[in-house]
Parts: C-alpha cells; sequence; structure tokens
C-alpha cells in the first residue's frame, strides 16, 4: 500500500459498530457530506481501509495476506506459482519497486493488464467490507497523501449497489427494508437519479417494479432475475432513498443516527 494512510489535519471523526451500522449506511451518510478521510476496518487481528474524496472511494488497502495483489493475481490464475515465488524473493530485495512492476519486467503479466489487475484488487477488498457483520470502524476525515498511480476511483453510490450485489446473505438484507407485506413506492426523481449510477437493464428494471401498490415479496417472487438478485438490488435502492416503504422516513433516521452519534 502505497497511500498513507495518516490523515492530514482530521477535523471529526466518526467510531461505531457494524453490527449497528452496516457499511452501505456508512458510505451513504459520507457521500451526503462529500467529505475527504479515511474508512478503517478492525476486527480481531484484520484491519482494512477505504480512502474516500469527492464522492468517490480512491483506493482500498488490507493487512492481510489473502488480500494481497500476488495472491489476488494468483487465484485469478493470472499467474503461477512459481512465477509469484519469483515475484516475492526479488520483492524483498527491492526498496522501490511493487510486485506488480515486478511481474511485467518478468514477462509474467502484460504492462497493460496491470491496470485492470490493480482495481480488480482494489474492488475485491473492496467488496470483502460488504459482508463483514462485526468490527469497529472509525472515520477519520481529513485530506491524505496520494502517491499511488491507479487508483480504483469508484462512486460511492456505485459501490453501494455494486458492494451490497456482493454481499452472500440475501434473507438478512431483505429484513432490513421489510416484510413480505411491506409495500414500496419510488422517490419521485428515482428513475432520473438512478441513471447517475451508470444502471444495467436488470437495476432499471426493478426500479420500474417499484409502484406503490406491489408488495415487497411479490416485486422479489415474480422477479426475473431472481428473489435473491433482487432483493440485494432493492436493498441498494432502499439505501440510496431512491425507494422507501409508504409513510416511512427512513433516510431521516439512517442520516441522524449517524450524523449525532460521534460523526459530525
Amino acid at each position: 500500500m502505497t497511500i498513507e494512510p495518516r490523515v492530514i489535519r482530521p477535523e471529526f471523526s466518526y467510531k461505531g459498530s457494524l453490527s449497528e451500522h452496516p457499511l452501505p449506511e456508512i458510505l451513504f451518510t459520507i457521500n451526503q457530506y462529500r467529505v475527504p478521510g479515511v474508512l478503517t476496518f478492525t476486527h480481531k487481528h484484520e484491519c482494512k481501509r477505504l480512502f474516500l474524496r469527492d464522492g468517490h472511494i480512491i483506493f482500498a488497502a488490507s493487512n492481510l495476506k489473502e488480500d494481497e495483489l500476488g495472491d489476488f493475481l494468483l487465484r485469478c490464475g493470472k499467474i503461477d506459482r512459481v512465477q509469484y515465488a519469483v515475484a516475492s524473493r526479488i520483492l524483498k530485495d527491492s526498496i522501490r519497486k511493487r510486485i506488480g512492476q515486478i511481474l511485467v519486467e518478468m514477462n509474467a503479466i502484460e504492462e497493460s493488464d496491470l491496470r485492470w489487475a490493480v482495481r480488480a484488487h482494489q474492488q475485491s477488498i473492496l467488496w470483502s467490507l460488504f459482508n463483514w457483520n462485526n468490527g469497529i470502524t472509525v472515520f477519520n476525515i481529513g485530506n491524505f497523501k496520494q502517491t499511488e498511480a491507479i487508483l480504483l476511483d469508484l462512486t460511492i453510490p456505485r459501490a453501494i449497489i455494486d458492494g451490497i450485489r456482493n454481499m452472500s446473505q440475501a434473507k438478512k438484507i431483505i429484513s432490513y427494508v421489510g416484510n413480505r407485506k411491506t409495500l414500496l413506492e419510488q422517490d419521485p426523481d428515482a428513475q432520473l437519479t438512478l441513471e447517475l449510477y451508470n444502471p444495467d437493464e436488470s437495476e432499471r428494471e426493478i426500479l420500474r417494479m417499484v409502484d406503490g401498490l406491489t408488495t415487497l415479496y411479490e416485486i422479489c417472487s415474480t422477479s426475473p432475475h431472481g428473489p435473491h438478485e433482487t432483493a440485494k438490488i432493492l436493498y441498494a435502492f432502499w439505501i440510496l432513498k431512491l425507494i422507501r416503504t409508504k409513510d416511512d422516513v427512513h433516510g431521516v433516521r439512517i442520516a441522524s443516527s449517524l450524523a449525532s452519534s460521534r460523526f459530525a
């Protein structure tokens, strides 16, 4: 990791538990404030960080060996074990070189593939955090040093949608939105707002199914995209306030509960 984790002149901080406030809720609130800073997640020996600026997730980092770039490329089948071992030995003797650069010099991967590899590697760290149900979250607000050449640079709303679609517990996810009899309705500007998030056709179709008359169960059971995938997308829309349950003020609840509890 070459983005310095030290935050320059932090102004505010938020500290909380992922069991109380899942990552999508935290990211949504940060996006509303549009403040730069570093989100740090810790659970036992694990520590992962997200660097945020101007409504974008700039970079993701982890202290776990399985989250290192070399391990990621090995799992993806982009390099073999011999190439990884050789590159790792060179890395130990190098002060400034990174393993991606070493693998390119070894002709183990093409230079043109390195940008994809680094971005996909950072995405895998980010997606893994959406499946953390426990752990402590700390958000230090302030600018950070940036020296990394290849960045994730993903908008927070798109990260929320894609991250939730990578979550594994669909039954728990749908419980956040409501029960089988819950009626959902769109925000008046929902369809226009969704287009700002570069949606795919499945997301457009599921949003159109939210009409204020169809229950949560009916939407999930009749969706052509399957109940689990539909539940995830609906949860993402609910977090982003594109949809709501009738007579619900969940957006105010989320924002106020985080803002009043050590965020600002």
